[in-house]
């Protein structure tokens, strides 16, 4: 019988701390909540908006600027007029739980995997949209998905093993 002298040490103890600040030490720059718990977000590649997807099937775009302008009412001027509300949309097109977020490189186009076993294509650019102008279909729950960088392909991961690569012209 062969024995490793080589193994596991479970008492090892790192040099220097591995926990986190305090949560007392973070700053909250604005909360919004879902109906039941955020499971996606997202930024888009400038920073300007925020998408977060829920348990409850919604998605809610925010906006950053508006965020940080709520969350410092004191350093707003006088005169000066107040941002609207930061969260600019709700869509409620899926009817599942909204498992991965993504944001097109380029375009203003949210794209959406959910356990309703569709990917979902949201044209943002236009304020009275609230269902998908895009949905592909699948027989698994998605589990990820991401953009080529230049936009003209989506990778799309599932619960089954073969990956889903989407021309998005077609």
């Amino acid at each position: 019988v062969y024995e490793s002298t080589m193994g596991l040490d479970l008492e090892f103890e790192t040099e220097g701390s591995a926990l986190a600040p305090e949560p007392a030490s973070y700053e909250t720059a604005y909360v919004t909540s879902h109906k039941a718990a955020c499971r996606a977000g997202c930024f888009t590649c400038d920073g300007q908006l925020v998408a977060t997807g829920s348990v409850d099937a919604s998605i809610k775009i925010l906006d950053v600027d508006r965020m940080l302008a709520k969350s410092a009412p004191e350093d707003i001027e006088p005169g000066r007029e107040q941002h609207g509300h930061p969260v600019i949309r709700t869509l409620y097109d899926h009817t599942d739980e909204v498992s991965v977020l993504e944001f097109h490189p380029a375009e203003q186009v949210l794209a959406s995997g959910s356990r309703d076993c569709t990917v979902k294509l949201f044209d943002i650019s236009k304020a009275s949209v609230k269902k998908a102008h895009k949905v592909f279909p699948d027989c698994e729950g998605i589990t990820s998905l991401s953009f080529h960088p230049t936009g003209d392909y989506l990778a799309v991961g599932t619960d089954h093993f073969v990956l889903r690569v989407y021309d998005i012209a077609t």
